[in-house]
């Protein structure tokens, strides 16, 4: 099976409970889940937050949960909210366990994150032109990859305060979100899910056989991945996100220990103003009818991509939008892959 490690519109960004044996169900807004309930640690794994709460360095911990830093996992329900210092509890009764897990499943956090609506159907009439339209833009060498939105789900935040990140699982979206929490931002922040497609690199691996192919046999993987449209209080905030980001990028290796949950080795996010240390590149927006595709471009191969798109068909509307991106991926546009 092949195992997609995603750089087109899907780019390179273990703290362990004992063995526990005592097990509660909860009802969580998507699922009902098993918690396995005698301490912090269990219910943090249960909500998919182990490797955050790994993060945390010993003057984090101190800061977040003072004389109870000892214990990652509080700390991190601590930040986030869902207890405070003086809750410590050394013998976690199994009932309080699942009404924590509970708790942060209520969060916003969550309940974005298991209410998103869907990506765009393969049966909609507007996305089997545009596909058709987009495929014949991979076979010739436009682009190397785009993602497919709903143009209504995009939301109106202020573009100076604004970042979008992209990724393809929503672990980790959720653990970057807290990441902020525990230090200190909490951003107004919409997930919407896309339907993306990019040509598959030799170096990646043999694709499978059913995987779409173009004419000269180039294998094009077709996934979901979601959008994080992040509106921050302050401007400053977003250099602050950057920061944070790097820290948990790979760096060093594939099992590089420390990051939150599937960090990419470049991972993407964008701003539609100019950033301090953010690179300036250019987006070109592909329309058909209520659907919007993002075709990324460096700025010297944006107007022969806009010559040759035009070329392809009048049925879609062409726009091309100025952006910044993270340096990592400005690199990943020019070839790199660290």
């Amino acid at each position: 099976m092949f195992y997609i490690k995603t750089l087109f519109y899907r780019y390179c960004f273990v703290f362990l409970g004992p063995l526990l044996t005592v097990s509660l169900a909860v009802e969580s807004p998507a699922e009902t889940v098993l918690v396995e309930t005698s301490s912090y640690a269990a219910v943090v794994e249960t909500l998919g937050l182990s490797e955050l709460a790994a993060t945390f360095s010993d003057a984090k911990l101190d800061r977040l949960a003072g004389a109870r830093s000892g214990d990652s996992a509080f700390a991190l329900l601590v930040a986030i909210g869902a207890v405070s210092v003086n809750d410590f509890d050394e013998a976690l009764l199994d009932h309080e366990a699942g009404t924590l897990v509970q708790s942060v499943k209520a969060d916003p956090v969550y309940l974005q994150s298991v209410t998103i609506q869907a990506a765009v159907s393969n049966e909609d009439a507007d996305y089997l032109i545009l596909e058709s339209l987009l495929f014949e833009a991979l076979a010739e060498d436009i682009t190397t990859g785009y993602n497919v939105t709903y143009s209504a789900s995009w939301p109106k935040y202020a573009h100076d305060q604004m970042i979008i990140y992209g990724h393809n699982d929503l672990q980790h979206l959720r653990q970057l979100l807290f990441l902020l929490r525990t230090e200190g931002m909490r951003p107004e922040f919409r997930f919407v899910a896309k339907r993306s497609a990019f040509k598959i690199r030799e170096e990646w691996g043999v694709a499978d056989e059913a995987t779409p192919r173009l004419p000269d046999g180039t294998a094009v993987a077709q996934i979901t991945e979601y959008e994080l449209f992040m509106e921050f209080p302050e401007s400053a905030d977003v250099l602050r996100f950057q920061e944070l980001v790097t820290r948990y990028a790979k760096k060093d290796s594939e099992d590089e220990a420390g990051l939150i949950y599937k960090s990419w080795w470049q991972p993407f996010y964008r701003s539609f103003v100019p950033v301090a240390e953010m690179e300036e590149t250019r987006e070109i927006w592909v329309s058909v009818g209520g659907l919007k595709a993002n075709i990324l471009s460096i700025p010297d191969e944006e107007a022969s991509k806009l010559v040759a798109l035009r070329k392809l068909s009048p049925l879609w509307t062409i726009e091309p939008i100025a952006l910044w991106v993270n340096p990592s991926f400005f690199r990943y546009l020019q070839g790199g892959y660290k």
